[in-house]
């Protein structure tokens, strides 16, 4: 992982987490839970962090992440 990637967040952090940032359906697209960094991952190619998601609605909590799925949490509004 880039020192940039591990240090973009930290331990603690209230992020945003969106499954599918990529999909063309804007349903899936605007998907997103309200999650907590638990850590960053030093050895691992594919995943860069590992969350826990606070929202009760998600069966799966606590989950390997990558960067490009997480946005800072700042209330209701989106970075």
């Amino acid at each position: 992982m880039s020192e940039v990637i591990k240090d973009k967040y930290s331990k603690d952090d209230i992020v945003w987490y969106y499954p599918f940032p990529n999909d063309t359906s804007q349903s899936l697209k605007n998907t997103r839970y309200k999650a907590v960094v638990l850590n960053a991952i030093e050895d691992d190619y594919y995943y860069d962090y590992v969350i826990y998601i606070i929202e009760e609605a998600h069966p799966n909590r606590r989950k390997k992440v990558r960067v490009k799925n997480l946005v800072v949490y700042r209330g209701n509004e989106v970075e």
